[in-house]
């Protein structure tokens, strides 16, 4: 298919005899037309390039989508021989009982609670040396004797470590209670 409907005259048609200088019949129309046609040309080059690297391209996509697609038909044959055997494998002298319990294990959950807990060999490098900078609190146990409440501390008071914890057990036995009042308001119905 042509790009251009214009042919481009060879070196030897410019109508100038040989040796004839072709600059002193040169004019400003005749320099346009030769710039004209040394640009299309270059680009008609670039576009050839172009294509011919496209061409390239799409071969090797070509070439490696037939290997796979070998490769994958080569698979599809080797598998095919070993389905029957490892179907009949499995089956041979089990009863029904017996492939309902193959392969299963039951759950059993790790009674242990030391994920997600905040402790002092979890704590990150910044934490740890925040807290080695920290100040001790005050020394709130002399005051203890002076508590209006026998037993109650000032230290409890002031800093409390368990207190999340007391919190959080708080809010689960308001919720426990919550639910159970919902279950008889529900056996009432």
């Amino acid at each position: 298919m042509a790009l251009v409907g214009r042919r481009i005259k060879a070196i030897g048609e410019s109508g100038f005899a040989k040796g004839e200088d072709w600059r002193k019949y040169a004019t400003a129309d005749t320099t346009m037309d030769g710039s004209r046609q040394l640009q299309l040309t270059g680009f008609l080059f670039h576009l050839g390039k172009l294509s011919l690297f496209a061409h390239n391209l799409f071969c090797n996509i070509l070439n490696i989508t037939q290997q796979c697609t070998q490769r994958t038909l080569d698979l599809a044959v080797r598998t095919s021989s070993l389905e029957p055997k490892t179907i009949d494998s499995f089956f041979a002298n089990k009863t029904f009982e017996q492939l309902g319990e193959t392969g299963r294990v039951q759950y059993q959950h790790d009674k242990n609670e030391d994920s997600q807990v905040f402790t002092q060999t979890s704590r990150s490098s910044f934490l740890s040396e925040s807290y080695q900078k920290c100040n001790p609190p005050p020394a709130l146990h002399l005051l203890d004797p002076l508590h209006d409440s026998p037993g109650q501390s000032f230290l409890k008071q002031y800093s409390d470590p368990g207190f999340f914890l007391e919190e959080w057990i708080k809010e689960m036995e308001r919720q426990r209670a919550a639910n159970k009042a919902l279950r008889r308001e529900r056996r009432k119905e």
